[in-house]
């Protein structure tokens, strides 16, 4: 009677541990799919930002509608299917012009869970 007992509590503490391990397995995947995100967010960002400030010198205008989001998925190596959404705002203070940029970075992990990280990031217009 007692190895029956022994048996189930070591039966039970195995499968206690299993759960453990499935649970930390998930919680890396999840992390992993978080850095993903994060980084397809912050592509997006310097994709919209290289667009407004562009290298050759000059500004670009970016309006504050809806219709000017700038949503364009990934199919770099380990960020496939992963996508970014970009919104761009300005608004103008005494001749200074500011710029609201908005960037969030979405990957389908499996079970079709979506995790996404956002950024923002401000910028303002030097007049010389």
């Amino acid at each position: 009677m007692m190895s029956v007992f022994v048996m189930v509590v070591i039966a039970l503490l195995g499968l206690a541990l299993t759960k453990m391990l499935s649970a930390s397995n998930n919680a890396i995947v999840y992390e992993v799919y978080g850095v993903r995100a994060l980084y397809v967010a912050r592509a997006g960002l310097e994709h919209k930002l290289a667009e407004v400030f562009p290298l050759n010198g000059g500004t670009r205008q970016c309006e504050s509608d809806d219709d000017n989001d700038d949503q364009q998925t990934i199919n770099a190596q380990g960020l496939a299917g992963c996508r970014f959404n970009v919104q761009c705002a300005e608004e103008t203070y005494s001749d200074s012009t500011y710029f609201r940029f908005k960037s969030e970075g979405l990957c389908v992990a499996a079970n079709n869970v979506v995790i996404s990280r956002t950024l923002r990031v401000d910028a303002q217009e030097l007049n010389n």
